[in-house]
């Protein structure tokens, strides 16, 4: 009941982690004494932030109970206080808490994060298919934000190549966002990897989220990949928030002519006390244990994928965009998507194709 009481007392309007923290220091830990002794609490720290009437009327009102049987339902661990992992008290903002599920123990092991544009390019997604493999051999879990693009085909192609991935969210650990990798979220964890978020239960996303979760991303991996990123990518923030705790940061060299390159080639020419390496290679990972002899595939990591699914994304493109942009006839496009929906690799949406990214192996 402990995390249930610990939980409650996070879902109280305008509770904080520094209030938490606070909080929970006056009763030596105890959550459930706090709740029972809130009021009186709050009134004795002096805790001006709370509006207290809003807090008092929700503390009469949620049940304990309820929240205790939810946290039960859904699998979800709670990780606080000094129970945190040294990773995450070190991010910047450090959370009193954290909400896990699946395998916690993977944030006591070796993590790399790789992040990238939402508006992933076929180049973006045939680095992914090369890299991971490498960094799941190595012994590695990756960690992204499972947002579209780079982050959910970053999940996917750890789940194809046998590792474990963390997906940090930016809602509450009980929500899925975008709501399309539902599955994906099942396949994760199905797969012995872990939802992450510091946000209560039942939070909704809010675009400010996500950049606050990205200071996660780069806490608790060793080293954190720029696969693309555009001028103002969410991307940059996580690589700015690695290179402030001191970890590594490698970014995936671009076309000056692609908008999905502009982030990862300026990070490249940040002067060198902000020094950010150059992947052009799996084996530059040298800290990750890779081999010197790796080097990037010509073709995706199954040898059930076609080439073909380089150019579907998540998003629907029409048959016609796709036959442009892998330079092939419409009509051998068409025969082709054909063939990958019978295998289920790809879906026929209203207004063309999206690749099916979630589908069950």
């Amino acid at each position: 009941m402990h995390s249930a009481y610990l939980a409650s007392l996070h879902l109280l309007p305008g509770m904080r982690h520094a209030h938490l923290a606070t909080l929970m220091k006056y009763v030596s830990g105890d959550a459930e004494q706090l709740w029972k002794t809130l009021p009186q609490a709050i009134r004795t720290l002096g805790v001006q932030e709370l509006d207290k009437e809003q807090v008092y009327a929700v503390h009469r009102k949620l049940q304990v109970l309820r929240v205790y049987r939810y946290l039960q339902e859904h699998k979800i661990v709670l990780l606080y206080g000094a129970l945190l992992p040294t990773a995450i008290r070190e991010a910047r903002m450090p959370p009193f808490v954290v909400y896990c599920r699946g395998d916690v123990d993977l944030l006591q092991g070796d993590l790399l994060s790789i992040v990238g544009a939402r508006r992933m390019t076929a180049y973006g997604q045939m680095v992914i298919e090369s890299l991971v493999p490498h960094v799941v051999a190595s012994g590695y879990a990756t960690v992204s934000g499972l947002a579209y693009g780079v982050d959910a085909h970053v999940h996917e192609q750890t789940v194809l190549s046998g590792g474990k991935t963390v997906a940090v969210l930016g809602t509450g650990v009980d929500r899925c966002y975008p709501a399309v990798h539902h599955r994906l979220v099942e396949r994760i964890i199905d797969h012995g990897g872990l939802l992450l978020s510091d946000y209560p239960l039942y939070t909704k996303p809010r675009p400010w989220h996500f950049t606050q979760r990205n200071r996660l991303i780069a806490a608790v991996s060793s080293a954190t990949v720029v696969v693309e990123a555009g001028e103002k990518s969410g991307s940059l923030y996580t690589a700015e928030e690695a290179l402030e705790l001191g970890r590594s940061v490698y970014a995936i060299p671009g076309s000056v002519f692609s908008p999905m390159s502009i982030g990862c080639n300026w990070l490249l020419s940040l002067p060198e006390e902000r020094r950010v390496n150059v992947l052009q290679k799996p084996s530059d990972l040298v800290e990750l244990g890779m081999s010197k002899e790796t080097d990037w595939k010509d073709e995706p990591m199954s040898g059930t994928m076609h080439p073909l699914l380089r150019f579907v994304h998540e998003q629907a493109r029409s048959t016609t965009n796709i036959a442009d942009a892998a330079q092939i006839p419409m009509g051998e496009c068409l025969t082709a998507l054909t063939k990958l929906e019978v295998q289920g690799l790809v879906r026929r949406v209203s207004g063309g194709w999206i690749k099916n990214i979630l589908r069950r192996t």
